[in-house]
């Protein structure tokens, strides 16, 4: 009989005294973010061609020409830029951490466990924070041979 895990711990690389505890990420996991997010990631690919759609002035190398930028050209994309990072750090990290973080072990807040996503967030050091989203959308990622076979 093969026995699956639901979870699998990893060593922090912030301290090989902390363990990250996350849930394995399954088919059925995968296609229930993809589809809670729908909208969130329509909206993204919306800004991210907004972002792109804008002619910026260029030097002879190809590279983007800072400083003949104009003002509003400037604050459009300032604009656009923090609309997207409001909705990655708001909504999709948190809904990949609901969905995947379990706990932090070898780490506590006040004699507290890091054991939700709002633990994490609120209390965790911003670094630590990274690398358990790091990991928990490289587990996410469909696997190269299923991205092979579903093209």
């Amino acid at each position: 009989m093969i026995q699956f895990a639901k979870t699998k711990t990893i060593v922090s690389s912030m301290d090989p005294l902390i363990r990250i505890v996350i849930s394995v990420m399954t088919e059925g996991k995968r296609n229930r973010i993809r589809s809670e997010m729908a909208p969130v990631l329509e909206e993204l690919r919306e800004l991210q061609s907004e972002i792109s759609g804008i002619d910026l002035p260029r030097n002879e190398a190809g590279e983007v020409d800072d400083d003949k930028v104009d003002a509003k050209t400037l604050a459009e994309l300032i604009r656009l830029n923090d609309r997207v990072q409001l909705i990655t750090n708001t909504v999709i990290n948190v809904k990949h951490l609901q969905a995947s973080f379990v706990r932090l072990e070898g780490a506590e807040v006040e004699g507290m466990a890091i054991d939700s996503p709002e633990m994490l967030l609120e209390h965790a050091p911003e670094a630590l924070t990274q690398e358990v989203l790091g990991l928990i959308k490289a587990d996410a990622e469909m696997p190269s041979i299923e991205r092979k076979n579903f093209e």
